[in-house]
């Protein structure tokens, strides 16, 4: 990492598991950011259930 502090993003489920095993490349965000770096992803307890659905995969069959 740089010597800058790192920023955080925290995802629903399943969105953390497609990052990291499904090829999601792209994180839709409402806001936008001039920010290029280091970035942590964090993957809390809540889960979006639409998106539950809508996740290509199996991605839906965690818990």
């Amino acid at each position: 990492m740089t010597g800058q502090k790192p920023k955080a993003l925290n995802l629903q489920k399943p969105w953390g598991w497609a990052i990291v095993y499904g090829g999601k490349d792209v994180e839709n965000r409402s806001w936008s950011t001039d920010y290029r770096g280091d970035l942590l992803a964090h993957q809390g307890k809540a889960q979006d259930r639409d998106g539950l659905h809508s996740a290509p995969g199996g991605m839906g069959r965690s818990g």
